[in-house]
């Protein structure tokens, strides 16, 4: 037996070899015990990697193809009515014999849009559409059960804003107007206002002038005027102002 006496250093750098060596077989056994696992996990994740750009190629075309349908249903509902030569299936500029069969078309055509794309961006704007349609026909209901379903759907898009002013002009209409009024006052006090403050300040007037509060309605287009005099709304104000000045005593 050999004397030699290894240094407290040898034997730690002995067992870190030994314990290197140790973990590299065990991964060695455990690799050639579960090999069959491991493979499948390997092409589970590469199936799954192949699967998502193959979705997102699907997707892609799918919202490609809705756009394009869009499209047509828009040129159809802002194609022109003529009285001879009427061309109806002309994809890119149609035009119409009379109103009647435009609307027809147009809704034909959205209403393929949300059929055969919904969860798109084509389907939302469609959506709006439809509403249009349906409050030229005299519907309405129909038409604020579509854009509320819409809001409710896409609160942020970029055609919101427009859909909350039609919403607004419905419940005037519907001879809402005191409710719009305690509405539209206590959406001017929130920290995340449904739009913009001068447009709340601008429909507020509106509101007030309808019901024949022309005093609290100068005050509203007044606010618009002094503090928004950038906004597109406050040449409105101005002209509302100046028409309302006699009954309030304004300069």
């Amino acid at each position: 037996m050999s004397s030699q006496r290894l240094s407290r250093k040898e034997i730690k750098h002995e067992i870190r070899d030994d314990a290197f060596r140790h973990s590299v077989e065990a991964s060695y056994d455990y690799v050639r015990g579960h090999q069959r696992n491991l493979v499948l996990g390997i092409a589970a994740v590469l199936l799954l990697v192949v699967g998502i750009a193959g979705w997102r190629t699907w997707q892609v075309r799918r919202e490609t193809a809705a756009s394009d349908l869009l499209g047509k249903a828009i040129a159809a509902y802002d194609a022109p009515v003529v009285a001879t030569d009427a061309k109806p299936d002309d994809e890119t500029e149609p035009s119409f014999p009379d109103e009647k069969s435009r609307l027809a078309r147009a809704k034909q055509l959205f209403s393929q849009v949300e059929k055969d794309s919904s969860g798109t961006g084509a389907a939302a704007v469609a959506q709006v559409y439809q509403g249009r349609i349906k409050l030229q026909e005299n519907d309405a209901a129909g038409a604020r059960k579509d854009w509320e379903a819409f809001l409710d759907d896409h609160p942020d898009h970029l055609l919101a804003q427009a859909v909350r002013l039609s919403l607004l002009e419905l419940d005037r209409k519907d001879g809402k107007g005191e409710q719009l009024v305690a509405r539209l006052r206590a959406d001017l006090e929130k920290d995340r206002k449904p739009l913009p403050e001068d447009v709340l300040l601008y429909q507020l007037g509106i509101t007030l002038e309808q019901l024949g509060r022309r005093q609290e309605a100068h005050d509203a287009y007044q606010r618009v005027v002094e503090e928004y005099p950038d906004s597109p709304w406050s040449s409105k104000a101005i002209g509302k102002v100046r028409e309302l000045a006699p009954a309030t005593g304004a300069g």
